[in-house]
């Protein structure tokens, strides 16, 4: 179980449909928690109100006087691999050893505005998905498909069988992504704050990309360098027509 503190995390959760087991909030606070509070009710979710003075007592003063405690949402590894369809616009996202919870929480944020099909993370040496992960995320995580992979190695061998094309993020050999035509399912690996990618995964890659450095530092923060690569990664499929985005393009 996890317990998803604030407002927009908890409002997205309650949006995307996710099994909450209970919502706890300050009885002061109900007023400006309104529209979940009615939500919950609506879809039959036990609510319970406490003083703000118990909450505080409970749970602290960085809840924004509102939990929710939801099911974990990372899925089994099998589901998440039946559930991918490949087509030329299926985005993967990878993620090797994201250490630092705002920066995990940060790049789901991301994935899911991007609308990536699913992201993998590595289960050993990364942020476990905490509330703060989940709060980083502003509820993203809600609306996404994740899964923790005990072995990348084994996981990319899977999904190549699937007919994605693995591609890592490195800043040395990397082939300028903006000089690119990505025009088949991709999968895309970012690696740890400190070290990047390990070099195990990045011999099994068919390709490496890296973002053009226009000023004097060689790296971007990796959530940084999420951003733009997704971006830049589904703007060149829209010029190709692989990729029709919710949002229409003026």
């Amino acid at each position: 179980m996890v317990e998803v503190f604030g407002f927009n995390a908890v409002w997205e959760a309650l949006q995307a449909g996710v099994m909450i087991r209970k919502l706890i909030l300050a009885e002061d606070e109900k007023g400006k928690n309104r529209q979940i509070y009615d939500l919950a009710v609506k879809k039959g979710i036990p609510v319970e109100a406490i003083s703000r003075k118990e909450f505080k007592k409970i749970y602290g003063e960085k809840k924004q006087w509102i939990i929710a405690q939801i099911q974990n949402p990372v899925r089994e590894m099998d589901d998440f691999l039946e559930s991918l369809a490949p087509d030329p616009a299926s985005l993967l996202l990878i993620l090797d050893q994201i250490q630092d919870p705002q920066n995990l929480g940060s790049i789901l944020r991301t994935a899911e505005a991007c609308a990536v099909q699913g992201v993998a993370i590595s289960l050993h040496r990364t942020a476990p998905i905490t509330p703060a992960v989940f709060k980083a995320s502003a509820g993203a995580i809600s609306h996404l498909k994740i899964c923790q992979v005990p072995s990348l190695g084994n996981f990319l061998t899977l999904i190549k069988e699937k007919g994605f094309w693995i591609a890592a993020t490195d800043s040395r050999k990397g082939v300028n992504l903006f000089a690119t035509e990505l025009n088949f399912p991709l999968a895309l690996i970012l690696g740890s704050e400190g070290w990047g990618v390990r070099p195990l995964l990045l011999k099994r890659c068919d390709f490496l990309l890296r973002l053009p450095m226009f000023g004097k530092i060689s790296s971007l923060n990796v959530s940084v360098a999420c951003g733009v690569m997704l971006y830049e990664i589904r703007r060149k499929q829209i010029e190709l027509g692989l990729f029709q985005p919710a949002e229409k393009l003026s």
